[in-house]
């Protein structure tokens, strides 16, 4: 989607319980020239993700955490 100068993707996340809230992880780059790119940068990222932690750390296949 636009964003500012230039494009962002985004991640939405919905935990299995009930109760609980969405998320949603922004993918910005300065460089991303179209949504395409951006949504695919978003893509990309979301098969990195190896687990999402009880308290919503986000934990990608190279061992960052967010």
């Amino acid at each position: 989607m636009k964003y500012e100068n230039g494009y962002a993707g985004f991640i939405g996340i919905q935990h299995k319980a009930f109760v609980s809230c969405e998320q949603v992880l922004w993918v910005l780059g300065p460089n991303f020239r179209s949504e395409f790119d951006a949504e695919l940068s978003a893509d990309n990222m979301l098969e990195q993700i190896i687990s999402i932690t009880p308290t919503g750390r986000v934990v990608y296949a190279d061992g960052v955490m967010l």
